[in-house]
């Protein structure tokens, strides 16, 4: 185990097989001979971070202001010309003939869609937005809160009515064929989620149940639904919303005092799970096969483990987020963890 200081950590990415992470301004760090060394990115340029494009990580590069390079993204084409002008963190998602992104123009808000026949905007405030088989699924905004079902052009399919100012889910899942929103509650001190479960097709209700959890990231896996929550890891049957199995930390001391962010993440690979709550501080490593505790790792000078952040595929290290919470400068850190 290894632990970096970061004044700025950003994102960590593979080229070329090498794993880097942009750590500095108009700088990487880069792995080379099992030593991180300082370098210039793409000729001198700062790296912003990585996108998913066609399934694929892609990294984006800052050539100059309001401009980007969006590496591997074929030259002089539609989608590279578009990508151009587009800052990477407005982006949700992105096709060979097909950008979804955040309007960035925050003074005018809303979500725009770009396709090759024209732009199209939703100017409504909107949150965990999805894109997925060329629809978009999205919540409207709170004063008349609903899910909605969109295609590229914003053109209403369905909409699910909800309770007035109800609290913004996190991005919506699919799962067969079915579309699943989490609603953990936006109240601090209560830890509760709804998930309500439709039908892809019509919006029709399939399911709705209320947990004793705070979710903070959701994902499938095996087809099970795997939530993060303050308190730890379920296992949730997507078909009818029983809990399948849980990982609970929640006798765990939590560092609630002082500190604003609250985060949970889980990452699933062979067979080890990995969890961490930015309350508890430390990172969980279970065996997936029994959800029995393999090793907890904590850190010192009050460092807390956030979220993985990349594997190096070629040596098997993985890659953690650190930071000091109460301390504002120089409190970021990049953990690396050798499976062995």
């Amino acid at each position: 185990m290894k632990l970096f200081f970061s004044d700025s950590l950003g994102y960590l990415h593979s080229e070329g097989g090498k794993v880097k992470a942009s750590l500095l301004e108009r700088k990487l760090f880069k792995k080379i001979d099992d030593k991180w060394v300082l370098d210039d990115s793409y000729k001198g340029t700062k790296f912003k971070q990585c996108v998913e494009i066609n399934g694929g990580n892609v990294p984006v590069y800052n050539l100059e202001p309001g401009i980007f390079l969006y590496d591997e993204v074929k030259p002089e084409s539609w989608l590279e010309k578009e990508l151009s002008n587009i800052d990477p963190s407005y982006l949700i998602a992105v096709e060979d003939d097909f950008i979804l992104h955040y309007n960035q123009d925050e003074s005018h808000g809303g979500i725009v869609s770009n396709c090759k026949e024209g732009s199209y905007n939703f100017t409504e405030k909107t949150k965990g937005v999805r894109f997925k088989g060329g629809f978009i699924y999205i919540q409207g905004e709170r004063k008349k809160s609903c899910f909605q079902k969109r295609d590229k052009k914003f053109d209403l399919i369905w909409e699910y009515q909800l309770p007035r100012y109800e609290p913004w889910a996190l991005p919506p899942l699919l799962f067969d064929d079915s579309v699943l929103f989490i609603s953990p509650s936006d109240e601090k001190e209560e830890r509760k989620t709804k998930i309500r479960v439709l039908m892809q097709v019509d919006g029709a209700e399939k399911w709705t149940k209320e947990y004793d959890f705070k979710a903070k990231e959701c994902f499938i896996y095996n087809e099970a639904l795997v939530v993060s929550s303050l308190d730890g890891v379920y296992f949730l049957s997507p078909i009818n919303g029983d809990v399948l199995d849980v990982v609970d930390v929640s006798n765990y001391k939590q560092n609630e005092r002082g500190l604003v962010l609250e985060s949970a993440s889980t990452y699933i690979d062979g067979d080890s799970l990995f969890y961490s709550s930015y309350l508890i501080g430390s990172l969980f490593i279970y065996s997936l096969s029994d959800l029995t505790l393999k090793k907890e790792i904590s850190l010192p000078q009050g460092i807390h483990i956030k979220r993985f952040m990349g594997k190096d595929e070629t040596s098997g290290l993985y890659y953690f987020y650190a930071s000091q919470p109460r301390k504002e400068v120089g409190n970021t850190f990049l953990l690396e963890l050798d499976p062995n």
